[in-house]
């Protein structure tokens, strides 16, 4: 459960850091998109720890 929950949190943060940050041009998206990823896997990991 935890890894899923990892999983969907790194996909959800990346796209919404590519669609946040495309406008600015392909390296921006790029830079926002792996932020976004490791912020999805941090809240996709603690939803895991606290909730499952």
């Amino acid at each position: 459960m935890h890894r899923m929950l990892m999983f969907t949190g790194t996909t959800v943060g990346g796209l919404l850091g590519w669609w946040f940050a495309s406008p600015a041009g392909i390296l921006m998206a790029f830079i926002v998109s792996s932020l976004g990823s490791v912020l999805g896997l941090y809240v996709g990991w603690r939803i895991g720890r606290d909730y499952f």
